[in-house]
């Protein structure tokens, strides 16, 4: 294209700066250039290749830096703080009476025991952590806790609560291989109850529901868990009266081709 313009400017010496200021007819003409030759590669360097408004946008930031302000900023929980322990050691939890106490694990040090969290924020606030069952992720990143009203997640050097999914008198819980998802189980199916339905799959990043199930062959034959993963949580598949059912995430629809039909299944 033919250009308008052309300026380069230069030392006294007559040595170029590096750099060009291209004026054409058209703006249609600098749109093209720019998308052919951004990146274009000139000897031992790549030629960058913007439009005058970016050049005035970029020539307008400080040259020095400044620091966001403290309140910008917001902490996050180390999932994988119990992995810096200088001595390697894992945890174990021990549950009695009323009381849900987790401890460091010493292999050199057998009788030795050091308590990381036992429920003392709950304590403060005339609370228990936990009265049912508790039990870690398969990765190690949260701590669960089932609840009367459902399932809370728990995480980091203090064990703060990272997660809690509502599900009024949960019985079962699983989490995905890679720990995306929350399976909860309540026994009830929505109709008894006129509530959520009896399986709820829990998206574990956003905290929201990802899709509800009711109980089905898994209720009438009591069968836990309710569904079987694929290693990558891409996938994960429940038993019907004579089939296999087979849902891909993260939309939670059944696949085109779903069912895998044996009247033995």
């Amino acid at each position: 294209r033919q250009t308008s313009n052309l300026k380069c400017p230069s030392t006294k010496e007559g040595a170029t700066l590096g750099y060009a200021f291209i004026s054409y007819p058209h703006p249609q003409f600098a749109e093209e250039a720019i998308n052919k030759l951004n990146g274009f590669k000139f000897g031992a360097n790549n030629i960058i290749v913007c439009s005058f408004n970016k050049t005035v946008e970029l020539a307008g930031y400080p040259d020095e830096y400044h620091a966001p302000d403290a309140s910008d900023f917001e902490s996050k929980v180390d999932l994988m703080s119990w992995l810096s322990d200088e001595r390697g050691r894992d945890q174990y939890v021990v549950r009695h009476q009323l009381e849900t106490e987790i401890f460091f694990c010493d292999p050199v040090q057998l009788n030795a025991r050091e308590l990381v969290y036992g429920g003392e924020r709950e304590k403060q606030e005339g609370k228990t952590w936990t009265e049912m069952y508790t039990g870690w992720s398969p990765r190690g990143l949260y701590f669960a806790t089932q609840h009367a009203r459902g399932v809370a997640l728990w995480g980091g050097s203090n064990f703060e609560r990272v997660a809690r999914f509502p599900h009024d008198d949960v019985k079962r819980w699983q989490f995905s291989p890679c720990e995306k998802y929350l399976v909860t189980f309540n026994a009830i199916e929505a109709e008894e109850k006129g509530d959520q339905d009896c399986v709820s799959v829990w998206d574990i990043r956003t905290k929201e529901l990802a899709r509800g199930f009711p109980g089905g062959l898994a209720l009438e034959r009591r069968m836990w868990p309710v569904f079987k993963w694929s290693h990558d949580d891409a996938f994960f598949a429940r038993l019907d009266e004579d089939s296999i059912l087979v849902y891909e995430t993260p939309d939670m629809l059944l696949l085109k081709n779903p069912k895998t039909t044996n009247a033995s299944v």
